[in-house]
């Protein structure tokens, strides 16, 4: 048989795969790869460590029996490796100073000229480490994870994976279960590298038990294609996998809980999960009037968010507004098949209704005055949500991998809302009134992502390809009646009513192309290519109706109404070069971005709106790793953001007499630069771990709001502008020390936020500071029958809006937190948190301290233990009220809204746990 290309080989051996993978995979390799010697074979592979991170610099060595020669190579990129070779049997050894050593013998099949490994994988000496005697693999820092071995955190008996992570250094969980990394809120969470009931958090860390867990990894993930290619473009985003113990791979564990309390509150939930070395099953159900599921952000005592819009600033206790009954059910599904191909997924069906009651103080700041605007808010929401994810993950040949993941999405809701205001300038009224809105809106929304890779030949050289695509179309139907009273100085007052019937419908799309090449430069080095197309496109109806005065009757409304569609593209043409070595990495290009946004406005006459212009950003990443448990990394990146479709309608928006908006056709993309430096490190002598980070943003074009003051009543127009002037810096840090083997440990975090802002009032720019700085302090104790917790955070809030210098916000509070957990007899467990928060700074009618305590005793029952009786008491005070503070542009908003509070609920768990 003579030389055959391998592009020719590839295709007759996947012909008969679906057409778009033929497509694509025909013009990656036609005229690409070399031609295979006759009886040379390819031995490709891919050196990992336990935790899935590639390992470049790796020695490996390739024996062949009864031959004297030893072919040697070490790991690249990606933790690459290749070989050539003529026998169909050999040995692979893989050594390290820091891993024990890899060695396994394999047999080649001669039907094909390229023989895939798959990963090898290397775990820790722990030999070198025999000597040290604390925890020694409690953390390990790299480039872009930090990785927790779970057993030294403490769990006791029955705990779940929310229990370690509020134990793990750089990491804290707030009340209603959401996560923050190193600062940054946590994306999603897997289970052994898969999806876990998709993006619902909470189905991983109050489900899984703890007991299962071998090690948690924090990662900064760039997406599936940069793990795998190693270029990192985008910015990443906090994702958290759950690694297994080898032993838990084969099992069946879940429980099933039923409660009641007083004021008719209750639980019931179901959890069953089905677990083997190759598939997995999880089915979940769940029902309660106990608020379990609403959605806040911060941590536990205390909220803090910056938001891009004029460096929003906000603060709140950290418990759910309104009482909710919820119904949630879902199930996820893993099934892997061939040598490593794999189909996992997983279905949400989540039904809330909430009600609540919402007062606000606001004070909107002009020059020269201030007007203030009390709010008394009552609502209902109904919301219905169905959401599924699917993933198949390919390997079509021993070179290539394929990803294919759809998403459907479907909601349905039903609000109302009753809201009574005043307005007051120099504590006179100048005005007053209601709104009253009904509002119902679907939404059907699907998506997919498909993505392809393949290794060549020479190792190194590699293509990368993704398509990603969504579609959504939404109906909204609203019912806003009102009325506005204004006051005039001689006593007198004039009335205005109106009511309006609103549909909406909007639909649209948006697809990117990803293309990315790799070529091999020198040693150690690459070249990168990469090209991003973006396209998106909406069309959006807006009729409105008005009622005639003293009729009953609605007519259309032409001013009022508009139909409009809008487009928007760019593109991203970069060139990067990037050195990996195995003790610093460095990545140094330039990427092309021209931008182009048009709008077609259909009404009357068509016109047509574009704008085009062109951004160059630099790429730049630095990382360093100075051990196995100290890094330092320092990235630029610069990225752009469309204005959206609300921000560029060129229709003024009335059905909120006292707060108008209006959209602005003529705005341009924003443009962001963001430099970001991180430092982590852990000690291995005394178990001592830091973390931290420094961030710097400014952005070009920024969208803020146009505040402008319509009339003496305090009514105010917001329009949205660009605007240059805005940038930001920011620093985190938490330092954790451990005594006695993690008996006591102390703990040290804060964060810094200075934001500069820029905004318009009145059309006039001015300039705006916002001070925001948290420390907390805290002590653990943990004894085999007892936990123990002592923390103080303590906030303070500084705006000066220089809009007006008689203006400035200062915000501070303190937040007190105990917490126990005694084991007594061996089976009864006796459980209380306790928060006092002190607040300085709010509105007046709202500014008063909060007392938060919650007390749970629990009875294990049966011998095996598997049946618990439980009694909790939550909200013990009855603190009725949740309070926030925001700082919008020129706007203070105080707000309290009701929470659930003062009950108590006795539940009977049975758990099952068989591995």
């Amino acid at each position: 048989m003579g030389k055959c290309p391998t592009a020719l080989k590839f295709y007759l051996h996947t012909r008969m795969n679906s057409r778009f993978v033929y497509i694509l995979l025909a013009l990656i390799f036609f005229g690409t790869t070399p031609l295979f010697a006759q009886n040379e074979k390819q031995v490709v592979g891919r050196v990992m460590d336990s935790t899935g991170t590639a390992l470049l610099g790796i020695t490996i060595n390739l024996f062949v029996p009864g031959s004297p020669d030893t072919l040697q190579t070490v790991s690249g990129k990606a933790g690459m490796f290749a070989f050539k070779v003529k026998a169909s049997k050999f040995t692979i050894v893989a050594t390290a100073p820091e891993y024990t050593t890899f060695a396994q013998e394999y047999r080649f099949n001669n039907a094909y000229s390229i023989f895939q490994l798959g990963d090898i994988m290397l775990y820790p000496n722990n030999k070198l480490l025999q000597n040290v005697e604390v925890s020694v693999s409690s953390i390990v820092v790299k480039e872009d994870t930090i990785e927790y071995k779970a057993s030294m955190f403490n769990a006791k008996e029955g705990a779940l994976v929310e229990d370690i992570l509020k134990k793990l250094p750089g990491l804290e969980v707030n009340k209603n279960g959401e996560i923050t990394a190193q600062g940054k809120p946590v994306y999603k969470i897997k289970v052994n590298g898969k999806d876990f009931f998709g993006n619902d958090i909470k189905m991983a860390t109050r489900e899984l038990p703890a007991n299962i867990i071998d090690k948690i990894q924090v990662i900064d993930d760039y997406g599936e294609l940069a793990a795998r290619t190693g270029i990192k473009t985008d910015e990443p985003v906090k994702i958290i996998n759950l690694q297994l113990k080898k032993d838990k791979h084969n099992g069946v564990f879940g429980n099933a809980l039923a409660g009641c309390g007083n004021n008719s509150t209750y639980q019931t939930k179901l959890s069953a999960n089905f677990f083997s070395d190759r598939s997995q099953l999880s089915v979940y159900g769940n029902s309660n009037n106990t608020n379990n599921g609403s959605v806040i952000t911060g941590k536990s005592g205390i909220a803090a968010a910056s938001n891009g819009n004029m460096g929003v600033q906000s603060f709140n206790n950290g418990i759910p507004d309104g009482i909710s009954t919820s119904y949630t059910m879902g199930t996820n599904y893993r099934v892997d098949f061939g040598k490593q191909n794999s189909f996992y997924g997983s279905y949400n069906y989540t039904r809330r209704n909430s009600n609540g009651l919402r007062e606000q103080f606001l004070e909107n700041i002009y020059p020269a005055v201030s007007y203030y605007n009390d709010k008394h808010m009552n609502y209902t929401n109904r919301n219905n949500n169905h959401q599924a994810f699917l993933n198949l993950e390919l390997y079509p040949d021993s070179m290539s991998f394929l990803k294919i993941s759809p998403e459907i999405f479907f909601t349905r809701s039903n609000n109302i809302s009753n809201t009574d205001y005043n307005f007051y300038l120099d504590n006179v009224k100048t005005s007053e009134g209601f709104n009253r809105d009904s509002t119902g809106s679907s939404m059907p929304a699907f998506g997919i992502s498909i993505q392809y890779n393949r290794y060549f030949k020479k190792p190194g050289r590699n293509f990368s390809a993704s398509l990603n695509g969504n579609t959504n179309k939404s109906e909204q139907d609203t019912r806003r009646p009102g009325f506005n009273r204004i006051f005039n100085t001689q006593g007198g007052y004039s009335d205005s009513t109106q009511d309006q019937q609103v549909k909406q419908n909007n639909s649209g799309y948006d697809y990117s192309i990803y293309l990315t090449y790799t070529e091999p430069f020198l040693k150690n080095s690459y070249i990168d290519l990469t090209y991003l197309h973006d396209f998106s496109r909406s069309k959006n109806n807006r009729d409105v109706f008005v009622q005639q005065t003293g009729t009953s009757s609605f007519l259309f409304n032409d001013d009022l109404s508009e139909a409009y569609a809008n487009r928007a593209s760019s593109n991203r043409i970069g060139i990067n070069y990037r050195t990996v070595k195995k003790k610093y990495n460095y990545t140094a290009g330039i990427t092309i971005i021209p931008v182009k946004t048009a709008i077609d406005i259909e009404k009357k006459d068509s016109l047509i709106n574009s704008k085009s212009l062109i951004n160059f950003s630099p790429l730049a990443r630095f990382s360093y790793a100075f051990s196995r448990s100290k890094n330092l990394s320092i990235g630029y990146r610069g990225y752009n953001r469309q204005p959206n479709y609300v921000q560029l309608l060129p229709v003024r928006d009335i059905s909120n007499q006292q707060f108008q908006r209006e959209g602005n056709p003529g705005l341009k993309p924003e443009f962001t630069h963001t430099v970001t430096i991180g430092y982590n490190s852990f000690n291995l002598a005394t178990g001592s771990s830091l973390f931290s980070s420094l961030n710097f943003n400014t952005i070009q074009n920024k969208i803020v709001n146009n505040c402008i003051l319509l009339d003496n009543s305090g009514a105010q127009l917001t329009r949205p502008e660009n605007i240059n002037g805005f940038y930001s810096i920011s620093a985190f840090y938490t330092y954790s020390k451990p005594f006695q083997k993690n008996r006591y440990k102390i703990k040290y975090s804060g964060s810094i936020n200075y934001n500069h802002d820029a905004l318009l009032v009145n059309n006039k720019k001015e300039k705006g500071n916002n001070v925001y700085i948290s420390q907390g302090l805290g002590f653990d104790y943990n004894y085999k029958w007892l936990e123990f917790g002592l923390e103080a955070n303590y906030t303070m809030a500084s705006s000066r809006n220089l809009v007006n210098a008689n203006t400035r916000s200062d915000f501070s509070n303190w937040v007190l937190c105990n917490n126990l957990s005694m084991t007594l007899f061996k089976n009864l467990v006796i459980k209380y948190d306790y928060e006092l928060i002190i607040n300085n700074g709010l509105d007046a009618s709202i500014n008063r301290n909060v007392n938060l305590l919650n007390i749970t005793a629990e009875k294990k029952l049966l011998k095996k233990k598997s049946l618990y009786l439980a009694f909790a008491a939550y909200n013990v005070f009855n603190q009725k009220f949740s309070l926030t503070r925001q700082v919008l542009g020129n706007s203070i908003i105080d707000s309290r809204s009701v929470q659930l509070s003062g009950y108590f609920i006795c539940t009977l768990t049975y758990k099952w746990n068989k591995f």
